[in-house]
């Protein structure tokens, strides 16, 4: 069994937020344990695209650790893999997931691993040439064949999102900009994990902020905070 952990480090100390804070502390939640080895995780996501090929996107074991169970995404040059599945979204949550990017050849500019709002936006992206973007305007570097621990801070106020991305527990985005009306009004997303080559996705989370949490009057941000899942050896 994994276990999720999530660290809100304030400015006094740190907070971690339990089953009496949240009526139900998940508002999405899955590490893809409960279901068969080689199947589709129906009926909870959506397979899309290539992932509709059950051969090569499906639950299969951790390429790192065989005692944990994944979900493999296969997408073909131009034609990706989506899992999509339906989330309640309120003004404030976190979403983590784990994400390894494979290392087959693609087109450069073509993406690799993804995870994003349906018809809203992508909100981060990895890519063929060893870069993962969020927009607007943010970059890095990163490598294939690895784990990745990816947690967002989505913070809607009005027309405004305040959007902050730890990427291994290190800031890489952190901005506040104008939405569109249809994610400034909506009270649900599809989230969207998508694959341009072998992806594998774990511990996938939608987590929303206890009211009772005020993270340093909100110009603390949550540059101290950490969502960090440890695997079972």
């Amino acid at each position: 069994m994994k276990k999720v952990i999530l660290l809100i480090a304030l400015a006094t100390g740190v907070y971690v937020p339990s089953q009496s804070v949240f009526a139900d502390p998940f508002l999405l939640q899955d590490d893809f344990e409960s279901y068969s080895i080689n199947t589709w995780p129906s009926p909870d996501w959506t397979a899309v695209w290539n992932a509709t090929d059950i051969s090569t996107n499906k639950i299969t074991y951790d390429p790192t650790n065989s005692a944990n169970q994944v979900l493999k995404l296969y997408g073909e040059q131009w034609w990706s893999a989506d899992a999509r599945r339906y989330c309640l979204f309120p003004d404030d949550v976190y979403i983590s997931a784990k994400i390894y990017n494979g290392s087959e050849p693609r087109t450069p500019g073509w993406g690799r691993g993804s995870i994003g709002l349906l018809g809203v936006r992508t909100l981060l992206n990895f890519y063929s040439d060893g870069t993962y973007t969020s927009w607007p305007g943010t970059s890095g570097t990163y490598q294939t064949e690895q784990w990745y621990d990816i947690n967002i801070h989505y913070l809607r106020n009005g027309t405004d999102l305040t959007m902050t991305i730890l990427l291994d527990g290190i800031e890489v985005f952190d901005k506040s900009f104008e939405m569109n009306s249809q994610e400034a009004e909506a009270t649900s997303h599809y989230l969207v994990l998508n694959g341009g080559s072998t992806v594998y996705f774990d511990d996938v989370t939608v987590t929303p902020v206890p009211t009772s949490v005020f993270l340093g009057s909100l110009g603390l941000g949550v540059a101290g905070w950490k969502l960090r899942r440890r695997k079972e050896l």
